[in-house]
């Protein structure tokens, strides 16, 4: 009988503990791993961005053939 009073006794303490972790770790999830998380994916998403409209410039450079690029100049004469 005395070990069932002192599971009834400890039972609220060790609800009230799960409680008050709960209640930290939940705002610590939210106000601190998901913006690390998210700006993870927004960094990795400019790089993508970055590699692309890089990409797309170089490619329009190249692909222009030399001589148009030769006549677009100023003429100096």
């Amino acid at each position: 009988m005395k070990s069932k009073c002192t599971l009834l006794y400890r039972l609220p303490t060790t609800f009230f503990y799960i409680f008050c972790t709960a209640c930290f770790l939940v705002p610590a999830v939210v106000f601190f791993v998901l913006p690390f998380f998210a700006l993870v994916f927004a960094l990795f998403g400019l790089v993508v961005l970055w590699d692309f409209w890089r990409s797309c410039v170089f490619a329009q450079l190249i692909d222009v053939p030399a001589v148009e690029r030769i006549s677009l100049r100023p003429n100096n004469e």
